[in-house]
């Protein structure tokens, strides 16, 4: 019995999905918007294993992840116990307006991962992120056990 015929790779699709999804949120996807950052480094990271990185804006795509970053405002707010990273989403990145929480801070470690990931995919040198604030707050989240808790 002869094995049935593979489909051929349809990489011209995948890299126009991918330019999409990098340059806007599709509006399968729209009620993932809290995911955003996850859903582009999807994007990103497809592109680049494509090798079609060239296809994007990376320069934009660089200013537009850092532009997620959340800074204590000062110095001082790195011990009250909150991680600064990367916020998800513009909806976690800013309070509601019903919340009542001035220390509002939607930042997350997953989010921080993907937001890192796509600066190293995209050549953006890592030396200019404030490593000193995030690593300080991720040790906030740090259990003994190793751990961390948000």
């Amino acid at each position: 019995m002869a094995e049935p015929e593979q489909p051929e790779f349809a990489r011209e699709r995948h890299v126009l999905f991918l330019e999409a999804m990098a340059s806007e949120l599709p509006a399968d996807y729209a009620s993932q918007e809290v995911n955003h950052l996850t859903l582009a480094y999807f994007a990103v990271a497809g592109l680049s294993l494509l090798r079609e990185l060239d296809s994007v804006n990376k320069d934009q795509i660089a200013k537009w992840i850092l532009s997620f970053q959340v800074h204590p405002k000062t110095d001082n707010e790195l011990d009250n116990g909150q991680f600064y990273g990367f916020c998800g989403s513009r909806t976690t990145q800013f309070p509601s307006t019903n919340m009542k929480d001035p220390c509002h801070n939607g930042s997350h470690l997953a989010s921080t991962y993907s937001a890192l990931a796509i600066l190293k995919i995209v050549g953006y040198d890592l030396a200019n992120i404030d490593n000193k604030v995030l690593l300080s707050s991720m040790r906030n989240l740090q259990q003994p056990d190793g751990r961390y808790a948000f």
